[in-house]
């Protein structure tokens, strides 16, 4: 088992294993940061992480402001890891939101929206394994590589890996999201289903449709095995 040290402040965000090392993005105080453990230490007792690397600034400005009772932030950023899914190489994603929350909530771990997040723009970074330090590396194309990302899973693969002829429904450099956000007034509406395609920066939101007899999905990515 790994954990963080007791009364550390560090909350562990998402994790990738590739190989025998182990990549956890973590916050601590709002300082963000990549911790990188060696599971061959697993045999004596739980690993500490070798190496910290300092998690990437996104390039677009976090405002927030107060407008009739609620909080409106532009550049609240969404962030995952994700591996791609052949090739030895670990990506951070930024989803970038416009939101509109409550103030009482401003301090919330798990935020409760007034309406659905828009989608205003993506950032991608790979870590450059190669360099000593490591570095973060921005991505201005994913040539023919999509990204899939999800509050449970994220993945980077090539566009030709997937058996799909239909280039306008599976497009190369294009980041496919499946979030879902809380929106206590209506559930449904913090399920936000799309894709922003990073060669023109548009944005396209798939439709949901909604069900009176199930609960509100929470969407997620898998590759059949089969």
């Amino acid at each position: 088992m790994i954990e963080t040290e007791k009364d550390s402040g560090v909350k562990f965000l998402d994790l990738e294993i590739m190989g025998s090392k182990l990549y956890v993005s973590t916050d601590e105080d709002f300082h963000y940061s990549i911790l990188i453990y060696d599971l061959k230490d697993f045999g004596n007792g739980s690993p500490k992480p070798k190496v910290s690397v300092m998690v990437p600034e996104a390039s677009t400005p976090y405002v927030s402001r107060i407008v009739d009772s609620h909080r409106h932030d532009s550049g609240y950023a969404y962030g995952c890891l994700a591996k791609h899914e052949s090739l030895e190489q670990l990506f951070l994603i930024y989803i970038m939101c416009n939101v509109i929350y409550k103030p009482e909530h401003v301090d919330s771990w798990s935020p409760e929206f007034v309406t659905s997040p828009e989608i205003t723009a993506v950032e991608v970074f790979k870590l450059d394994m190669n360099k000593e330090p490591l570095q973060w590396i921005k991505c201005l194309s994913l040539d023919d590589n999509v990204i899939f990302v999800s509050g449970i899973t994220s993945m980077v693969m090539s566009r030709a890996a997937l058996n799909s002829t239909d280039q306008e429904l599976i497009r190369e450099n294009s980041v496919y999201f499946a979030l879902s956000f809380q929106c206590p007034s209506d559930p449904w509406q913090g399920v936000r289903l799309g894709v922003k395609h990073l060669t023109d920066s548009s944005v396209k939101y798939f439709s949901v449709r909604k069900s009176n007899h199930s609960k509100v999905p929470y969407p997620f990515w898998f590759v059949p095995s089969i």
